[in-house]
């Protein structure tokens, strides 16, 4: 099991468009290339949730995968196909800052990756992904998985 956050609600889940990745010599590239979208606009890498996260997780290994449970009980894999930079991140690389009026007030572990097009209207509203009823909880915990092997050449 990892740490999470323990200054600041977890709840905000922000997203990337996959279209984003556009380095085509890179593992997270090619991942995309054999991902699909769900009915919610997320992207999927078999069955786990595609996403970023900081460094203090992923140690900058594409390919990771975890387990996340929120507080309302919703369990969920996910796997990282894509890295957040430790500079968008706090001091410790667990989460990027959500501020309102220069106050923390979130923690963003998760930055899920999506295909905004698809994406619900309550959700481009909001800007995260707790938006979506399963997602609308605080993490309670992330533990680490088997690793997806990538073959790049």
């Amino acid at each position: 099991d990892y740490d999470i956050p323990t200054i600041a609600d977890t709840d905000f889940y922000g997203y990337m468009d996959y279209n984003c990745i556009t380095d085509d010599t890179t593992v997270q590239w090619d991942m995309q290339q054999n991902a699909w979208t769900d009915w919610q606009g997320l992207r999927r890498y078999n069955n786990d949730y595609m996403v970023a996260m900081g460094s203090y997780y992923s140690d900058y290994e594409v390919g990771s995968r975890f387990e996340i449970t929120l507080d309302n009980d919703t369990v969920f894999t996910v796997v990282l196909g894509d890295l957040k930079k430790d500079i968008h991140t706090n001091k410790t690389h667990m989460y990027t800052p959500v501020y309102d009026d220069w106050q923390l007030v979130k923690a963003n572990v998760i930055e899920f990756i999506v295909d905004e097009n698809q994406l619900s209207s309550d959700v481009k509203k909001l800007g995260t992904i707790s938006g979506y009823d399963s997602f609308d909880g605080n993490i309670k915990s992330i533990k680490k998985l088997i690793e997806i092997e990538n073959e790049k050449e």
